[in-house]
């Protein structure tokens, strides 16, 4: 009859429903697995392609409070200028440093990321990743502090009044600060040849430049007494200008007339690359620490 024909087609639709109410769910779980995996290895994928941001990156070794240092301070005070890192090497160490050029071609001064060459007739420019250093110091900068000291001091006057903010003169720190600067004195060392002089005669040949309202960034580090001959002992500072025509190793300085703000890292380690072939290896390295050594080059005209 057409009420039983009906309800059998009911039935055996219900038959068929029951089988789908229960496929249904299974079907609807895995299709979500499946979403979920998707879009999980989307993001793995995205995070493994994408460009690392800037900043410290641990595929160096290093932790993120590490000091990289290519050769030492009495080596390039006693004539060892032959590059033995390239500038493309010493950036996965680091995006904030100091150093110089093979044949101690001008100052090295690193910052957010770029490496620039200041050169002896005022000019500068950013490094080639295929220029070779023979003496660098390298981090990744990450301020651990900041503070506010006088301004209107000179070098002298603002270093100490740095130090008295840190928390112990025995550790190693990276220093930042930038200002319009009255007055900044800057020097750059010509390109030396072979046979190298030892740098406190290569100094001698060096270019001076005398800076009025250069607004810039000083770029430094401080390293305690006791890493004489394997660094300045004490304030180590470069400057390079805002517009980045500008910059040498400094000599001296005279800070704003208002406050001088300063940003400093502590260094919890020091790796050091050391030459192991050409004149180190027979140099006489005691020469940096001589009283006519590194100490008379770092204070020299200010």
């Amino acid at each position: 009859m057409p009420g039983d024909s009906g309800l059998r087609e009911e039935t055996n639709s219900g038959g068929s429903g029951n089988g789908g109410r229960v496929a249904s769910p299974i079907i609807a779980i895995a299709v979500a697995l499946i979403i979920i995996l998707v879009i999980a290895g989307g993001v793995f994928v995205n995070d493994a392609v994408k460009p690392q941001a800037q900043g410290f990156s641990n595929t160096t070794g290093m932790d993120a409070d590490g000091l990289y240092q290519v050769s030492t301070i009495d080596a390039l005070s006693s004539g060892i200028y032959d590059g033995i890192a390239t500038v493309g090497e010493i950036q996965k160490h680091g995006d904030f440093g100091s150093g110089t050029f093979e044949g101690l071609d001008g100052e090295l001064i690193a910052l957010d990321g770029k490496v620039y060459q200041a050169k002896s007739d005022g000019s500068v420019k950013v490094a080639e990743p295929s220029m070779t250093v023979p003496f660098a110091e390298m981090k990744f900068f990450r301020q651990d502090m900041v503070f506010d000291i006088p301004g209107g001091k000179n070098m002298s006057g603002t270093e100490n009044d740095i130090t008295g903010q840190l928390p112990s003169g025995n550790l190693v720190y990276a220093i930042k600060t930038s200002a319009t600067f009255p007055d900044i004195t800057v020097r750059a060392i010509p390109k030396q040849d072979k046979p190298y002089p030892p740098l406190l005669t290569a100094a001698s040949q060096e270019s001076i430049f005398h800076l009025k309202n250069s607004t810039g960034t000083i770029v430094g580090f401080y390293f305690p007494d006791s890493f004489s001959g394997v660094n300045v002992p004490g304030y180590h500072l470069h400057f390079i200008s805002d517009d980045r025509t500008k910059g040498g190793h400094v000599l001296d300085f005279t800070g704003p007339g208002t406050n001088l703000t300063v940003f400093a890292d502590t260094v919890s380690t020091v790796t050091i690359t050391l030459p192991t072939k050409g004149d180190y290896l027979s140099a006489n390295l005691s020469m940096g620490s001589s009283p006519g050594g590194i100490a008379s080059i770092e204070t020299k005209s200010r």
